[in-house]
């Protein structure tokens, strides 16, 4: 399947994905976290570097009250962007990401962000959340709309990124959670 997504063969690729699960697979596989994450398929995709040199450590967790959680912890190192990413095999059209996070002495110049960007054509940027910046340990919500044109493409990629992007050269330190993601299509 890796070959398929890297060759650009993306309905090749998702074919394979869905065959391998026989479930219903939502718009955005695994956004509560609580299962393990499937590498090189159509679930979240992180870099992995050795503990003593990671800009950020990226692992699910388990939250009191929550289950797993997708926990990040920066280390005030550099670090590849972007930080966790999901493709997502969506059609034209309206959609709505909703999930919950948590920043627990996160220092950040601009915090950080979830973008979906087109992954083929002239690549746009559909979307920006608003910037996630250190909340106390209290969850908050995250909604964010988009529409994807039909120039964008199959495949769109869900991605959390600094919103300066000089903060991956320099560094971010801090802790932050995310849960309870969802995309789902609207009506506008």
């Amino acid at each position: 399947m890796r070959s398929l997504k890297a060759g650009g063969q993306w309905l090749d690729a998702y074919g394979l994905w869905l065959a391998q699960h026989k479930e219903s697979v939502p718009l955005l596989y695994n956004g509560s976290f609580d299962q393990a994450i499937e590498q090189d398929g159509f679930d979240w995709e992180f870099s992995r570097a050795p503990r003593s040199r990671a800009g950020v450590m990226v692992e699910q967790e388990v939250m009191a009250r929550r289950g797993m959680v997708l926990g990040l912890d920066f280390t005030g190192r550099s670090f590849t962007a972007p930080i966790v990413r999901q493709y997502l095999f969506a059609a034209p059209g309206a959609y709505r990401l909703r999930g919950e996070y948590m920043a627990s002495k996160l220092r950040s110049e601009s915090g950080l962000t979830w973008s979906v960007v087109c992954t083929s054509g002239r690549k746009a940027v559909l979307v920006r959340s608003r910037p996630i910046q250190d909340t106390g340990g209290v969850w908050q919500p995250l909604e964010a709309e988009f529409t994807v044109p039909s120039d964008c493409g199959v495949v769109a990629s869900l991605q959390l990124e600094p919103a300066a992007q000089f903060e991956a050269a320099t560094g971010i330190k801090g802790r932050v959670a995310f849960d309870g993601f969802n995309l789902a299509r609207t009506s506008n």
